[in-house]
């Protein structure tokens, strides 16, 4: 039997080549044939479970798996986004921490690097080994600064300050890409007869057109 390959299409998983033969294995497995294709389709999160009904029938051997993403990573002001070849694997993106972001047409995950992800996404059988690595570089730091003063009469104030800035740049060519800078305010005074609590938020962005 000729070989049979596996790739992602716009409308799932798509099974291909010499499939005539195993056709009601196909079809067992839940397959639906589409003549327009010439092809085999499954849902996109069943690649895993088809695999391994292939396995049990015998017919792995023959399968070229080409079902594998490409995607980007690169610096957002959430974190970093992964962008690309994104739909097909969106669930295990979901679980892994990521955020859908429409105006970056991506996702966004906080609080880890862009090395990590990229280890931890390429780690994932449907992630191609292509996957590209962040194009930009990323600095972060943190200041907080709290400072407390007694007045005559008793009442006593205090402020918190806590900034953040961000700045991605072009990693080969250095030039800056966007800064985002968030600065969070609080300050409490507090009197005899009662205590007031302000809080303010401030976030400044700055893009390159």
């Amino acid at each position: 039997m000729k070989g049979l390959a596996l790739r992602f299409h716009s409308r799932g998983l798509l099974v291909t080549g010499d499939t005539f033969p195993v056709k009601e294995e196909l079809k067992a497995l839940k397959g639906r044939w589409d003549a327009m294709l010439q092809g085999w389709l499954f849902p996109f999160d069943g690649k895993q479970k088809l695999l391994q009904g292939l396995r049990e029938n015998g017919i792995s051997a023959s399968m070229d798996d080409r079902a594998k993403v490409s995607l980007v990573l690169g610096g957002c002001s959430q974190g970093i986004s992964v962008s690309g070849e994104t739909y097909p694997i969106r669930e295990f993106l979901r679980e892994s921490g990521g955020v859908w972001d429409s105006k970056l047409k991506g996702w966004a995950f906080k609080d880890v690097t862009s090395t990590q992800l990229a280890k931890q996404l390429k780690a994932f059988p449907d992630v191609s080994a292509s996957t590209a690595n962040s194009k930009s570089k990323v600095e972060e730091t943190a200041k907080r600064t709290v400072k407390t003063t007694r007045k005559e009469g008793g009442s006593r104030e205090g402020l918190q300050v806590d900034k953040k800035r961000q700045k991605i740049s072009c990693k080969s060519t250095g030039a800056h890409i966007q800064t985002t800078s968030v600065t969070k305010k609080r300050r409490i005074q507090e009197t005899k007869g009662k205590v007031i609590e302000t809080r303010t938020v401030v976030v400044k962005r700055v893009r390159n057109k």
